[in-house]
């Protein structure tokens, strides 16, 4: 193993929050997945990221899981403690937040345009033209 692992910044588990609470479970178990699939060299070796599952909303802690599928995370236990810990390689963590970052800006930016939408004004009615008195029907 290398150095220590680095815990998971305060940003990233801010982001992984909001995912849990925007993304459903299996598209955002997708978007880890596919973001590992298609991303660096499927290894362990690496610098590490240690994100705490007390920490973690449920959601992402599930869709976080599919490090282990691949390779590239292990769970572990602290003796005593009742709660886990997932180490992950650093370089496909930073991908995958990168993938949600992107996913929930594409969320925020559609929600925008339909609010501003929303508040535009309909476009003003067309009257009919008036028919003058002394004016040929046509027809």
């Amino acid at each position: 193993m290398h150095d220590e692992p680095s815990l998971l910044p305060h940003s990233a588990s801010r982001l992984l929050m909001q995912a849990a609470l925007e993304i459903p479970l299996g598209e955002l178990k997708s978007l880890v997945s596919d973001s590992i699939q298609y991303g660096p060299p499927i290894r362990m070796d690496g610098p590490l990221t240690r994100v705490e599952q007390v920490t973690t909303p449920a959601n992402s802690w599930v869709a976080l899981l599919e490090f282990t599928g691949w390779g590239v995370g292990v769970v572990a236990h602290e003796l005593g403690m009742h709660s886990a810990y997932l180490l992950a390689n650093s370089a496909h963590l930073e991908r995958v937040l990168r993938t949600i970052a992107k996913r929930l800006e594409s969320d925020s930016g559609q929600s925008e345009q339909q609010a501003k939408l929303s508040q535009q004004k309909p476009p003003p009615q067309i009257k009919p033209p008036r028919k003058h008195d002394n004016s040929p029907e046509l027809g």
